[in-house]
């Protein structure tokens, strides 16, 4: 699961989407079943609040149309913390800037070392599209995604790389990566 932490109008339709399923499936989890995920517990649920109500706005200027999974708040008498402060907390363990610019580089790996945002580049600030720009052209130096982070096991002979969304057969260490959306015999 994953909460994307740059503005979701620089996301694509599909993980739009995506971000306002796993909002759900989070706010159950912590929430609903007062389990803890990551940095985030059963207080943060304002912040959680206010993700989903972002991920239907984006949702809406998407073109999805028909949301029908409000969220179910849960009254009790344990406090909850406003959303800026789970985002300051968040930001004091880990620079939001940072975490903003991992979420692009991942999104560039994604998309194949390309911006496929639902907002044009033209219409963001000189600086973001700047920082979009140089993040495609790391990705072009590189010559791609280097596969050097967390990896998941498919099974039958078959990983994921968790970094670009692509896959490959382990037994053949010369295989190449797949992109994801290309069926596999």
């Amino acid at each position: 699961m994953r909460i994307w932490y740059l503005p979701l109008a620089q996301l694509d339709r599909k993980r739009i989407l995506a971000q306002h399923h796993e909002v759900h499936m989070l706010w159950n989890l912590i929430v609903r079943d007062d389990r803890k995920w990551g940095e985030f517990t059963r207080v943060d649920a304002p912040y959680l609040a206010s993700v989903h109500t972002r991920s239907m706005a984006a949702m809406k200027v998407a073109g999805y149309t028909g949301h029908v999974t409000p969220i179910k708040w849960i009254n009790d008498d344990r406090g909850f913390l406003p959303d800026y402060a789970t985002y300051a907390r968040l930001n004091a363990s880990r620079a939001m800037t940072d975490r903003i610019m991992e979420d692009r580089w991942h999104l560039v790996l994604r998309w194949g070392g390309t911006y496929l945002g639902a907002r044009p580049l033209t219409e963001m600030a000189q600086w973001e599209q700047n920082q979009w720009e140089e993040l495609v052209a790391r990705y072009v130096r590189q010559k791609g995604c280097l596969h050097d982070g967390a990896r998941e096991d498919l099974g039958k002979g078959w990983e994921l790389c968790l970094l670009c969304k692509q896959y490959k057969r382990t037994k053949h260490p010369s295989a190449i990566w797949i992109p994801k959306d290309v069926p596999v015999a």
